[in-house]
């Protein structure tokens, strides 16, 4: 069976993954939404906050680590109406304020998450647990 892309050539499109433009398109937004039921890690708020981008995520797992209102914005529950609630409050003040309401909480989520994980504080922590693990 013929492939959607041979099938549609004007409505699909195959694209090989670019992590250059996946960047410049996070960079480019004004909030990354992430509305995970389940995120062990939560790195891409991470990748988010480091371009520039604040978070906007359900308030689980890795996710909890965004200090709300800090560093970006966690909501709950997970549903289309806390999400849109949170969104449009977001929106009214960008529209009501400008997008330079937000650039100090910018600065400050970038800052913060390359002092508090960067891999030199994250390899002491783990350095530690080691220690303890295998000091048996």
């Amino acid at each position: 069976m013929p492939s959607r892309t041979t099938l549609f050539p004007k409505l699909f499109r195959r694209a090989r993954y670019n992590k250059s433009i996946a960047r410049l398109a996070v960079a480019a937004v004004d909030f990354s939404l992430h509305p995970s039921y389940f995120e062990p890690c939560g790195l891409e708020d991470f990748i988010a906050q480091t371009f520039g981008t604040l978070p906007v995520a359900h308030a689980t797992g890795g996710l909890c680590k965004i200090v709300d209102d800090e560093t970006g914005w966690l909501y709950s529950p997970n549903n289309s109406e806390a999400l849109q609630t949170e969104l449009t409050s977001l929106v009214n003040i960008m529209r009501y304020a400008g997008r330079d309401i937000f650039k100090g909480m910018i600065s400050y989520a970038s800052r913060y998450i390359h002092e508090k994980y960067s891999w030199n504080k994250v390899a002491l922590i783990y350095e530690e647990l080691y220690k303890k693990l295998f000091a048996c």
